[in-house]
């Protein structure tokens, strides 16, 4: 990873050649032919550095998690601001949200994120390979945003498949045994939460190509046309991504509604269980009561008879919940 230390300052560059992306050598705030450079977590050294070296002020860490479009999108003089909120999975069980900067200036996309964002090393190992995709840095940010969208709908695929299989798990296999319940709802917990993550990526990403449009940030008819593509492609995912939000609620629905069933057998068990031994319970009390005269009691077969009682008081409850089809 090419850098300069000036204290503790490391800055990503990149720059290109006839055979794709490559890391540029080290920055000394020359801006020789670079075409990205990514800010990843930095310090107040390396944005003085780079304030230094292009004239701009780079947005303090507050600044950037606003959601005002005032203050995601403007232009300042020669330089286009835009703030677009990128879904990144980097472990299969943490979705998470991080709010990146793309700043466009002197024929250089500059980059200011906090934390690991997939797409752009996804995005950096393919353009790496391709001279065609950093020909600029204009056809670098639309690149980019291109590889995050692509991203967006692999993860809404994902969730898809998670969605089916949780279908599966509730309406079509056998009655869930032992935790089974808890896992399924832990499951659609995961998945509604990745669900909302991306709906908020992808209304993000419909505000910046609006801003970007607007204000012709590009001057290449070509980019101009990938980004109206780009356009029309978010609005059926994030019609895609309302439809698999309204599936999580459904399925949540039918989880609990599964849960009450269960808890009302077991219920309903305990209650044939109480209302087959209640008899029982009141025959063995009258046969226990200390009264003098009861006639079974001096009989020889009195005890077989209040045993057998006590059994057909507990068969006759059952017989009759049966037949009336509550059991």
């Amino acid at each position: 990873m090419p850098n300069v230390r000036e204290g503790l300052v490391v800055i990503k560059t990149y720059t290109f050649d006839q055979y794709g992306l490559k890391k540029a050598a080290d920055f000394q705030g020359k801006l020789a032919n670079l075409v990205w450079i990514d800010l990843d977590t930095p310090s107040n050294e390396e944005k003085a550095l780079i304030e230094r070296a292009y004239g701009i002020e780079i947005p303090t860490r507050d600044e950037i998690q606003e959601i005002e479009s005032s203050v995601r999108f403007r232009q300042v003089n020669s330089a286009i601001y835009a703030t677009l909120t990128v879904i990144s999975r980097n472990a299969p069980d943490a979705p998470k949200n991080i709010d990146v900067t793309f700043i466009l200036v002197s024929d250089t996309m500059i980059t200011l994120r906090y934390g690991e964002v997939e797409p752009f090393r996804r995005f950096s190992s393919e353009a790496a390979l391709q001279a065609g995709m950093c020909s600029s840095a204009e056809v670098l940010y639309v690149g980019l945003l291109e590889g995050i969208v692509e991203y967006v709908s692999d993860i809404l695929v994902t969730i898809g498949a998670e969605r089916d299989a949780i279908s599966n798990a509730i309406f079509r296999n056998e009655k869930p045994q032992g935790n089974a319940f808890h896992d399924i709802l832990r499951r659609i917990g995961l998945m509604g939460d990745m669900a909302s993550k991306v709906y908020e990526s992808l209304l993000s990403s419909s505000r910046l190509f609006v801003f970007l449009t607007q204000t012709r940030a590009f001057q290449d008819e070509s980019n101009k046309t990938r980004l109206r593509v780009l356009a029309s492609d978010v609005l059926p995912l994030n019609d895609h991504a309302v439809y698999l939000s309204n599936k999580v609620n459904f399925m949540l629905d039918a989880t609990l509604g599964m849960i009450n069933i269960e808890q009302n057998n077991i219920i309903k068990l305990f209650t044939v269980a109480a209302t087959g031994l209640m008899p029982p319970t009141l025959i063995a009390s009258i046969y226990g009561m200390n009264f003098k005269i009861i006639p079974e009691l001096q009989w020889e077969y009195g005890y077989f008879y209040a045993l057998m009682l006590m059994v057909c008081s507990s068969i006759l409850p059952f017989w009759y919940f049966k037949r009336k089809g509550w059991l």
